[in-house]
């Protein structure tokens, strides 16, 4: 969120349950998923000027 504005992210697994989700206007956020499952993740970031999509693998 390089703007600071106020967004959601959401982290969802392949099967579409929301595995973590927060609400953050910082520029960064480093955010723990050592704890999950191995497998593909689905990030969202909603904000006010549009949404933003991200897919990540933990291995």
């Amino acid at each position: 969120n390089p703007s600071g504005e106020n967004a959601t992210i959401e982290i969802m697994n392949i099967q579409g349950q929301v595995v973590y989700k927060n609400n953050s206007n910082s520029t960064s956020q480093v955010i723990d998923l050592r704890k999950n499952a191995k497998g593909v993740y689905f990030v969202n970031v909603i904000a006010d000027k549009g949404v933003a999509n991200y897919k990540i693998v933990i291995q």
